[in-house]
């Protein structure tokens, strides 16, 4: 069990440090992982057409819709 707040000897004390690293290498470590994997990749842009501002969508039904070229 993980001591109160106030450590009293120097066991209580060693098993705070203890938990505290653990948790910096269950949390720190996975997240620098991904952060260097982040820096390796390419950011592409959107990779889809995006309206323009205003733009209001058509409420029939055309060709392109039914898959017509």
């Amino acid at each position: 069990m993980i001591p109160a707040s106030n450590p009293e000897s120097a066991k209580d004390i060693f098993i705070l440090q203890a938990f505290a690293g653990f948790m910096s290498w269950m949390l720190v470590g996975p997240l620098r992982l991904l952060r260097e994997q982040l820096e390796k990749s390419r950011y592409l842009g959107p990779l889809r057409y995006i309206p323009p501002r205003g733009f209001e969508a058509s409420l029939t039904v055309t060709d392109r819709h039914i898959g017509a070229s």
